[in-house]
């Protein structure tokens, strides 16, 4: 792939959205599973739904789902996440071949990027952009907690996503479970959910997103947001990881933890909400 840099992707949120010291970064991550406690799932893991808001803010609500999969084992991590900065594309990948946190690299596969690539350009669409600039956190964020849970090897797809139109949908996700074909596959939503609402108003909104999360109801979280008010940044992302992990096999999906930004910084009148979840078989 002519775009790809085969150098490790700069961070740019290190030492700012996480500790930027190693040791300091492992022993954050490190507290916050330990604060998890134990979670019992009933199914193997396929998916997650994760915040991706500082970690000071939402470090242990994503702790709770990365800590109940910590014996998985996958060779392969898609991650959807979505472009806060603006971008025409709709679907783009970073063009390094590494992300790198202080807790070393983890490696992007650019080849399997290509094949979705391709099925996405034989179906009518766009190919995906591949970004030697972009800045978007919402995917690295999650790293750290795969990097201190896993000490196998994996490759990581990230794909960074806007509103997703038409049947772009339903192609990206067909042409998703065709190249991954039997690989051990874990599918992260990377999303946070209202912004900026007094707390009781954004446990309301939120609340219908996290029922539909807990029925593993597409429908539902569509109609959540599009007729209840409910808020989420990485919604297409979330329909796509629903979509795509009930055609990898999952069958249910176990809320770990729904919090606010109030329960770190005490301020009520105007909050962030998070949730996480582990999608099972």
């Amino acid at each position: 792939m002519k775009e790809m840099i085969n150098d490790p992707r700069p961070s740019p949120i290190a030492g700012s959205w996480y500790p930027g010291s190693p040791n300091r970064l492992s022993q954050s991550i490190d507290e916050f599973l330990a604060k998890s406690g134990e979670i019992h799932l009933n199914g193997t893991p396929v998916g997650l739904v994760v915040p991706h808001a500082g970690h000071i803010y939402s470090g242990q609500t994503a702790a709770k789902a990365f800590k109940a999969i910590e014996k998985f084992k996958p060779e392969l991590v898609v991650i959807f996440s979505p472009h806060h900065a603006y971008t025409p594309y709709a679907c783009s990948a970073t063009a390094f071949g590494y992300y790198q946190t202080p807790l070393g690299k983890v490696p992007v596969n650019h080849e399997l990027i290509e094949k979705i690539s391709e099925g996405l350009a034989a179906s009518g669409h766009d190919r995906i952009f591949i970004s030697p600039s972009e800045k978007e956190h919402a995917i690295e964020i999650q790293l750290p907690f795969l990097q201190k849970i896993f000490s196998h090897e994996y490759s990581l797809i990230p794909l960074m996503l806007r509103d997703l139109s038409g049947d772009l949908t339903s192609d990206l996700v067909k042409t998703i479970i065709g190249v991954v074909g039997d690989r051990k596959t874990l599918v992260i939503s990377s999303t946070d959910l209202s912004h900026f609402y007094p707390e009781e108003i954004a446990n309301k909104l939120d609340g219908y997103l996290v029922k539909a999360l807990a029925d593993f109801s597409v429908e539902e979280l569509i109609k959540a947001v599009k007729e209840k008010g409910s808020e989420a940044c990485g919604i297409s992302g979330l329909i796509v990881t629903m979509i795509l992990t009930k055609l990898l096999g999952a069958k249910k999906c176990q809320i770990t933890d729904y919090a606010t930004s109030a329960e770190v910084t005490g301020e009520t009148s105007s909050v962030v909400g998070y949730v996480s979840a582990v999608i099972t078989t």
